[in-house]
C-alpha cells in the first residue's frame, strides 16, 4: 500500500491472525483463544476507524464501497467472537481462514486504491494545489450518490 502508517498496521494484523490460527492449532483450550481473538478484534476496529477517517478527511470518492467492506468483516469478526464463546473451534478456525483470505484479498486491492489515492492527495497539498473534483466522462453516467445526470 506504501502509506507507512497504515503497512505497520496490516502487518500487526497479519500477526495477530497468524497466531490465532497457531493458538488454536497448538490445541490450546478456548480461553487462550479467546485472548487473541479479543486483540485481533481490537486493532481490527482501530485499523478500520483509521482508514475510514482518512477516506473522509480526503474524500476518497470510493469511500462507501470501502466502508461496505469494512462493514461486511466487522459482522464476521463478530461471528467469530461469538464462535469463542460457543466453544465451536471448528467455527474458529473456518472464520480465520475467512478472514485471513479477506485481509490478503483487501490489502491487496482496496488497500492499494486506497493507499494511491491518499500518496496522490498527500502530494497534490504539499504542492500546494487544491484538489478538484474530477469532471464526468462524456457520455457517461454519474456514480456519485444521489446524482441525476443522465448519459449524453
Amino acid at each position: 500500500m506504501y502509506v507507512p502508517e497504515l503497512d505497520d498496521e496490516h502487518k500487526t494484523l497479519f500477526r495477530l491472525g497468524d497466531e490465532i490460527y497457531e493458538t488454536m492449532l497448538e490445541s490450546a483450550g478456548l480461553s487462550a483463544v479467546a485472548e487473541k481473538v479479543q486483540e485481533f478484534s481490537v486493532a481490527m476496529a482501530s485499523h478500520f476507524v483509521h482508514e475510514e477517517t482518512l477516506m473522509r478527511s480526503s474524500r476518497y470518492p470510493s469511500r462507501a464501497w470501502h466502508r461496505g467492506q469494512h462493514d461486511r468483516m466487522r459482522a464476521k469478526i463478530a461471528e467469530m467472537e461469538r464462535s469463542v464463546e460457543q466453544g465451536d473451534r471448528e467455527a474458529v478456525l473456518l472464520a480465520i481462514d475467512c478472514i485471513s483470505a479477506w485481509l490478503q484479498t483487501h490489502t491487496a486491492v482496496s488497500d492499494r486504491m486506497l493507499g494511491a489515492y491518499l500518496r496522490c492527495h498527500r502530494r497534490s497539498r504539499r504542492s500546494g494545489q487544491a484538489r478538484q473534483e474530477p469532471a464526468p466522462l462524456m457520455g457517461v453516467a454519474s456514480c456519485r450518490r444521489g446524482s441525476r445526470r443522465q448519459p449524453l
